[in-house]
């Protein structure tokens, strides 16, 4: 089975974990975090960086999910699921914060997802009487697939698009190794908002029971 069935390179599956199951993920060796499924419909999240510290700065994340699956029986489209989920992550005197729902058909072994969430961002200016100095909200819309194509190594691709003046785009495609309990993303992202690319990404994940 796919050990991080749950997500792709950056945004999730509406798979969940089962209860007592969990996640831990190192993302370009600079930020860690943890996925438990609290119940076989509820996982909770948290997660933070040793290395942004050392710079000065200041980050933690958190988030829920909330699904399950609504069909079974395999045949053409396979499994349906559906999810709910919520991350907050904190940044210097920056709050980022996403809302939003996913929608997978498949197995672990093979899987395509669409996403669709509201993004928040709020700066924190404490020399202000009033701790909200500013804000901005836009719509985030994703699609992402899986796919094993033998018994250690799948296929996985995210495709972002972020619907504000900039029209920013976001794509990535990678090859994920994997064994029993622990996969390794290698991938590279392309983006339009200057940034550059292609952009090389790492993750590694290890699953418990």
């Amino acid at each position: 089975m796919n050990p991080d069935r749950t997500g792709y390179l950056l945004s999730p599956s509406a798979m969940m974990l089962r209860h007592g199951e969990g996640v831990f993920t190192q993302t370009v060796l600079l930020f860690s975090s943890v996925k438990v499924g609290a119940s076989d419909f509820l996982t909770v999240r948290g997660g933070t960086s040793l290395f942004v510290p050392l710079l000065g700065g200041l980050y933690s994340e958190g988030g829920v999910k909330i699904g399950t699956k609504l069909t079974g029986g395999g045949g053409v489209t396979g499994d349906l699921h559906v999810a709910a989920w919520s991350r907050v992550i904190v940044l210097d005197t920056d709050s980022l914060s996403l809302f939003g729902g996913t929608l997978t058909v498949g197995d672990p072994d093979a899987h395509v997802s669409i996403s669709a969430a509201n993004y928040r961002e709020r700066s924190l200016h404490h020399g202000e009487q009033s701790p909200l100095y500013g804000s901005t909200s836009m719509f985030v819309g994703s699609f992402s697939g899986f796919l094993r194509v033998s018994r250690w190594v799948g296929l996985v691709v995210d495709g972002f698009a972020v619907a504000d003046p900039a029209k920013i785009t976001l794509a990535g495609l990678g090859v994920r190794f994997f064994g029993e309990q622990l996969s390794t993303d290698a991938a590279v992202l392309w983006a339009n908002d200057g940034a550059g690319g292609p952009l090389p990404f790492f993750s590694m994940s290890w699953q418990w029971d």
